[in-house]
């Protein structure tokens, strides 16, 4: 098996990572506008259809990221 190689200062965890990227678009105002646009692409295709009602990527792409 592979070890996990992180690079210094990298979130260790989702939840890292989105509070790192809240915490620059605070900073930023542009960069939220952009981070709002790439979830936006980023959804799956008819999500208020469908039990969570939230726009996530399809469990799938999920996986496999």
């Amino acid at each position: 098996m592979h070890a996990e190689v992180r690079a210094e200062g990298t979130p260790g965890s989702w939840a890292g990572l989105w509070l790192l990227l809240a915490l620059r678009a605070m900073i930023n105002p542009r960069l939220a506008v952009d981070l709002l646009r790439v979830l936006w692409a980023f959804r799956a295709r008819q999500w208020y259809r469908r039990p969570p009602f939230l726009p996530l990527p399809p469990a799938a792409y999920i996986r496999w990221r």
